[in-house]
This record gives C-alpha cells, structure tokens and sequence, in this order.
C-alpha cells in the first residue's frame, strides 16, 4: 500500500518507507576482487533498493546477469530472479518516501577457495562464489556476527547517494550488543562526563 490507495486526508499525515537490512562490503584484494566486491553489494544493497529508489527501476543490471548465468548452471530455463516488465518498474519507482537504514556491521568478500562454501549472507554467498569475512579493525561484540565497524556506516551512507541520489535517508536500527546493556549506559554517560 503506497499513498494513493490512501484517502486524501491521509496522505500527507506521515512518510513511508522500508527498513533496509544491509551491511557495508569491501574488496578483500583490490583491483582483483572489485567486480565481485559490486556484485555483492548489488546482493546486499542493489536488489532490495535498485527497483525502488533509482531512476530506471528493476533490478541491478549485472545482477540479473548474475542470476540468469547461475540459473542456467543450475539447470533452470530461465532466471530465478523474475524479471520486472516496464510498467512493473515504473509502478515500484519511488513507491518509498525516504531510505530507511538497519546498520550494524561491515565484511571483506573474495572469492571462495577449493572446499570452501558460503551461505548468504552469513558468510558468503554461492551464487556469487564467494565467502565474507571480518573486516581488519573490527571489534567483536557479544554477537559474533555483528562486529562493531562503524567506519562502514559513512561508506554506506556515500554509496547511496551516488547510486539513488539524495533520497532521505533515516537510520532506523544502528548499534552493537553488550551482555550488559546497563554497564554500557552507565560507561557511556562517564564518557560524556555526565556521572
């Protein structure tokens, strides 16, 4: 449901959105891993935003290409990423009022070694061969796969304006877990000098 299935009187009351569930992805070595480096993106950030908040709507070119070519390999007839027809694409643009954001962590992809499988998007990703791994810096938290990169949230927020323009964007979910959610509030006002 967008605004204009909406009465009138409703819909200039408020703005909505999706949260988009993403974390930031780096090259493991650069230039090598560069392409797989945008693939992954367009895995994580492209097939969930692309049809929404860019100009030409539908899914990431080379993404779809992607998939068309794993499908094949898999025996399939044709994709299975269904393609948008235009007037699809042109009924999902812009169908959110801002980019809603959940960020929490960033991974360094590369491409699989023998034996060696990953599972979207956990570790890796089989449709991409390739595996994610914990970015040099990052800080563990008291959940192993969400390890504190804050630098990847300014990276992030960067991507997406050149890749959507300048949607508003409100960061819905950022943060990273304690066993103690008490002693950390109790370190961060010390921090701000407030206790």
């Amino acid at each position: 449901m967008y605004h204009w299935n909406l009465p009138v009187k409703l819909q200039d009351l408020g703005k909505l959105s999706l949260a988009n569930n993403v974390f930031w992805i780096d090259s493991k070595e650069s230039p090598r891993d560069d392409e797989l480096r945008d693939l992954g993106r367009e895995n994580m950030i492209g097939r969930y935003s692309h049809p929404i908040f860019s100009q030409e709507g539908g899914w990431p070119k080379s993404f779809e290409k992607l998939m068309l070519r794993v499908s094949l390999k898999q025996g399939y007839t044709e994709s299975r990423l269904p393609s948008f027809t235009e007037q699809e694409k042109e009924f999902i643009k812009g169908t959110a009022d801002f980019y809603g954001l959940n960020y929490y962590t960033s991974r360094i992809i590369r491409p699989v070694l023998p034996g060696e499988r990953g599972y979207w998007f956990l570790n890796g990703s089989s449709e991409l061969n390739a595996t994610l791994e914990l970015p040099p810096g990052a800080r563990l938290t008291t959940i192993d796969m969400l390890p504190m990169v804050p630098e990847g949230l300014g990276k992030m927020l960067l991507y997406l304006k050149n890749n959507y323009g300048n949607v508003d964007i409100l960061i819905t979910e950022n943060g990273y877990t304690l066993d103690d959610n008490i002693s950390m509030i109790s370190r961060g006002f010390k921090v701000l000098g407030l206790i």
